[in-house]
């Protein structure tokens, strides 16, 4: 956001300009939070839309083919991107990565095709110790390729600071896709079920209050995600680097939890018993990350990140598991779908309830709601 900024691009400085003439006395850090928190929740928007369609449009065509359109649109995306050289290019961008990114729950659905009730929980967990991962190398990959490739910025129409990590992210999303024509088979079950016999979802009551924890849950995840990045920042000083290393803490944390912690004990500890535990966790983890306020140390955000890692890696395998669990086999894209849409919805919610906090009442504050919301779960 800082980027554009300075850049004096047209709609971001219109934007940025009448909020700044309404509020002075706000710093472009808190400025850039809070159109951070705009960027990503219409990146969410999409998602909330698309995950359940997609979902669904694998349950009748199959997985395979929906990964391979949503991985080519995701190309696509990044390619906007790489020649954003203004901010609408660059929301266009993401808008198109939002609609894409609801093959997660065909990807999840795919994953509960091919294991039995049983042992849901586990493979739950291997799936969440991968995006662990993922969220452990992407930034890590980002900043990499920020600091070692060339700045292209300014080199061809479009092209800008950032061009080179779009076009690191093009490149995977490419591998994606011969990984998927090359290697990934079609695991969608035929259904023996007549369509008029079909159970709807919405008549399966345990689904609500176990749908509603889980969107309370990720509000105040998401949140955390967007109000770490700028707290750390603000408070502790740190730089793109520092912060890559924290977002490298959380990822091996969940990696070690969620692919070996979670998957050994499913059999052992119940859905339910996981859920809670991890709750627990996180609010502990979130309000650690609020006392840096009281207590600037770079160790406490470390700390606190670690945390709110190890209650997010038992929470997201076992709602997972517990949602696929109470769905019919033959509806689990849809099942999957309806879950990762409450999901994105947080991601619309969490981050522009944390800009909201943050820009009114800083950081510790914003922490501090999104723990009490917890009680609620």
């Amino acid at each position: 956001m800082l980027y554009y900024q300075q850049q004096g691009d047209g709609l971001l400085a219109w934007a940025m300009g009448n909020l700044q003439a309404l509020l002075p006395e706000v710093s472009d850090e808190r400025m850039a939070a809070f159109f951070g928190g705009l960027v990503l929740s219409t990146y969410a928007l999409l998602q909330f839309f698309s995950a359940p369609f997609w979902g669904r449009l694998s349950d009748r065509i199959g997985r395979r083919p929906v990964l391979l359109m949503t991985t080519i649109g995701n190309l696509l995306g990044y390619i906007v991107w790489f020649f954003s050289g203004n901010f609408l290019l660059l929301l266009i961008g993401r808008l198109i990565n939002g609609f894409a990114a609801g093959n997660i729950s065909t990807l999840t659905a795919a994953a509960t095709d091919l294991t039995t009730p049983e042992k849901r929980t586990r493979v739950m967990g291997a799936i969440g110790a991968t995006f662990g991962a993922g969220f452990m190398l992407g930034p890590a990959i980002g900043g990499i390729a920020f600091a070692t490739l060339p700045d292209l910025d300014g080199l061809l129409w479009g092209l800008n600071r950032f061009s080179s990590i779009a076009l690191v992210s093009a490149f995977l999303a490419l591998l994606n896709i011969l990984f998927i024509l090359k290697l990934f088979p079609e695991t969608r079950k035929e259904s023996s079920q007549p369509q008029s016999e079909k159970v709807s979802l919405s008549s399966i009551k345990a689904l609500k209050p176990l749908s509603l924890a889980y969107f309370i849950f990720m509000v105040s995840f998401t949140g955390m995600e967007l109000g770490l990045i700028f707290m750390v920042e603000e408070l502790l000083g740190f730089r793109p680097g520092d912060i890559s290393w924290l977002f490298v803490a959380i990822g091996l944390t969940s990696i070690i939890i969620q692919g070996g912690v979670v998957r050994r004990m499913s059999a052992k500890v119940n859905d339910k018993s996981f859920t809670v535990v991890g709750l627990i966790l996180f609010t502990g983890g979130m309000l650690l990350l609020a006392s840096i306020s009281i207590y600037p140390a770079n160790w406490l955000a470390f700390l606190g990140a670690i945390v709110v890692s190890l209650g997010f890696a038992c929470v997201f395998p076992a709602t997972s598991s517990w949602v696929s669990k109470l769905a019919p086999d033959d509806q689990q894209g849809a099942a999957m779908g309806r879950i990762r849409s409450l999901g994105a919805l947080a991601r619309i919610v969490g981050p522009l309830g944390c800009a909201a906090l943050y820009f009114a009442f800083g950081a510790p504050f914003a922490f501090i709601v999104f723990a009490a919301l917890l009680v609620i779960p």
